[in-house]
């Protein structure tokens, strides 16, 4: 069994100085994060639906056994309305990272309010990649 560490989200401005120098560019944050760790949580997921391109650049950026997980889109597990468009959506947005063997997980994090029932329904590894690793978090309020 492999151990990993890593952070929840890499892109901090408040890391500059105690984690990343002060000189270093934005754009090489991850490439310096990745020295360090061998996995990092993507949380942007959360709020949009990633695109190919801006995950295939994000993965050229860590070395080949780096493993990211990725938040699922809010309007995977949050939303009342049917997730399968959605599920299929982001589900395709992965590519690059499954491409690349650098796709830990997709981590659902369900709402307080998310009453008892088939939360598998909900789940994005549902979507028609049966391969797709998926982890399921219930929020308490």
């Amino acid at each position: 069994m492999t151990l990993r560490i890593g952070t929840s989200g890499f892109s901090f401005d408040d890391w500059v100085g105690p984690v990343y120098p002060e000189d270093l560019p934005r754009r090489e944050w991850l490439v310096y994060y990745a020295r360090e760790f061998s996995t990092c949580e993507l949380n942007f997921s959360y709020y949009r639906i990633p695109d190919t391109r801006t995950l295939a650049q994000i993965g050229a950026k860590v070395p080949p056994d780096f493993q990211f997980s990725i938040k699922a889109y809010r309007g995977i597990t949050h939303e009342r309305e049917d997730p399968e468009p959605q599920m299929e959506r982001f589900s395709r947005a992965l590519a690059p990272l499954i491409d690349e063997g650098k796709l830990a997980c997709v981590l659902a994090q369900f709402p307080a309010r998310l009453r008892a029932g088939p939360i598998s329904a909900r789940l994005p590894c549902k979507s028609g990649q049966p391969s797709l690793p998926c982890a399921g978090a219930g929020r308490t309020r």
